[in-house]
């Protein structure tokens, strides 16, 4: 497990580290995270990439979708239902690849 401060740090230790998952807010101190899933997707096409969000917005889900999340979940966080999520995305990934998408 590690973890990043904002979008410049999440890009620096994934170009360095390989990450099955990313659990990304929408709103972080340097860039929003749609944007941060655009300059992920290319490098990390196989993480599963979770958005966070306290502000839920249909443009923002599209955006993200759009961009390559794999779940969009609303906070405030449910942690069991954040863990089933975790547990369907990974065991969806180890069955069907990247077509899990």
């Amino acid at each position: 497990m590690d973890t990043a401060e904002n979008g410049r740090q999440a890009l620096q230790k994934t170009a360095q580290n390989f990450y099955n998952l990313a659990l990304i807010d929408i709103r972080l101190p340097d860039m929003e995270g749609t944007e941060l899933l655009t300059t992920l997707k290319p490098t990390t096409p196989r993480m599963i990439k979770i958005i966070l969000t306290g502000y839920p917005a249909l443009k923002n889900a599209v955006a993200a979708i759009n961009k390559g999340v794999d779940y969009y979940i609303v906070k405030p966080i449910d942690t069991p239902e954040l863990l089933r999520v975790i547990r369907e995305a990974v065991q969806r990934r180890a069955e069907y690849g990247d077509e899990a998408r």
